[in-house]
């Protein structure tokens, strides 16, 4: 407290303050499709079928974030080159296709409509984590983040700590920290299976 009150940093005081716009505004339109059908082939088998379409569009090109990615087949368009002052956007993901696919098979074998086998296998996928945005946001060359640190070697730190804050940069630095994405960012995919069967059962619920 002593410190604070003669304007002293203490010996291990470090601030950082951020420049620039906090405010970022993805727009996430989520579309889903699905056609689904079942097919009985036997009267104790049946077949599904299914395919679901996804589209989350393009969220982190969001008004207020001029730089949101990076092309790895276009470095030169880069904030971080100098002289660059190109933009690379983020691209729409258009290959979330999922497919299912179930059987419901009940085998006379083990007694007339007792045992039911089912089986069954999907392709799914997450959704945006819109956080990622923040990042990118508050990073070179979105936002400047300068940083004022005490003298260790003095008992007290640095004197005059208040004033310290004025000599801040402003300007975002491109030798700093910068988090954008890559501009053909999709979304995670899973593949998953699944099995069961059952016994004394009424039937198979063809």
């Amino acid at each position: 407290m002593a410190n604070l009150i003669d304007d002293f940093s203490g010996p291990s005081s470090t601030v950082t303050q951020d420049f620039g716009s906090p405010t970022s505004r993805p727009q996430l339109i989520s579309q889903n499709y699905f056609v689904q059908d079942t097919y009985r082939v036997l009267p104790n088998l049946s077949l599904d079928f299914g395919m679901r379409y996804e589209y989350n569009g393009a969220p982190f090109n969001a008004p207020g974030t001029p730089y949101p990615a990076i092309s790895l087949n276009n470095l030169a368009c880069n904030p971080l080159v100098a002289g660059s002052n190109c933009s690379t956007q983020e691209q729409s993901d258009f290959t979330e296709w999922g497919p299912r696919v179930g059987i419901v098979y009940s085998p006379t074998l083990f007694g007339q409509n007792k045992t039911v086998f089912r089986f069954g296998y999907g392709v799914f996928y997450d959704v945006l984590f819109t956080n990622i945005i923040d990042n990118i946001q508050a990073t070179f060359p979105n936002a400047a983040a300068d940083q004022v640190n005490a003298n260790g070697t003095l008992s007290r730190g640095t004197p005059g700590w208040a004033e310290q804050f004025a000599t801040l940069n402003h300007t975002p630095n491109p030798a700093g920290t910068s988090e954008p994405i890559i501009n053909n960012l999709q979304l995670p995919r899973t593949s998953h299976g699944t099995s069961t069967s059952s016994r004394n059962c009424p039937g198979p619920a063809l």
